[in-house]
């Protein structure tokens, strides 16, 4: 019997590969010039100063709290064990788009079933980081290391 899908599950395939380009975009305007540049007559000739422009610019509130969810659950995978073969999975197959759930098993040395729990582990991650799911149980835990 397979298991059963959410209907969030795609949603949250979405936002995990919508993540690079939400960084992208966040990594811009955390980096936007904060010195004010002042003309001979005073005024930076734009109706506010950098400052104000950088303090009101920012990701809307859901793709902040998305970009948020996917961070958390990059920083959970961290702690788990071989967190660097958990990310280059997560990396080859939803940010880079490169290889499929199989191809990337392969590159990480890992086998299909293997890479699919990983991956779903992930997925369950974000969803639960949004408020989507439930925490994960502590037995998916230990399952999840093999």
């Amino acid at each position: 019997m397979s298991k059963p899908r959410y209907r969030w599950w795609g949603y949250v395939r979405a936002v995990i590969r919508a993540y690079p380009e939400l960084s992208r975009r966040l990594a811009e305007l955390r980096h936007s010039p904060v010195t004010a540049r002042y003309g001979p007559s005073g005024g930076a000739g734009g109706p506010t100063s950098p400052v104000e422009r950088a303090a009101i610019r920012g990701l809307p509130h859901p793709e902040q709290r998305e970009h948020d969810a996917v961070e958390a659950a990059i920083e959970q995978t961290r702690t788990l064990p071989d967190a660097a073969a958990r990310l280059r999975l997560v990396d080859l197959v939803f940010w880079r788009q490169s290889h499929t759930l199989q191809g990337a098993a392969r590159e990480v040395h890992l086998s299909y079933a293997s890479a699919k729990r990983r991956q779903e582990r992930f997925i369950l991650l974000v969803a639960q980081n949004l408020g989507l799911a439930e925490k994960l149980s502590h037995q998916s835990q230990k399952t999840d290391v093999n």
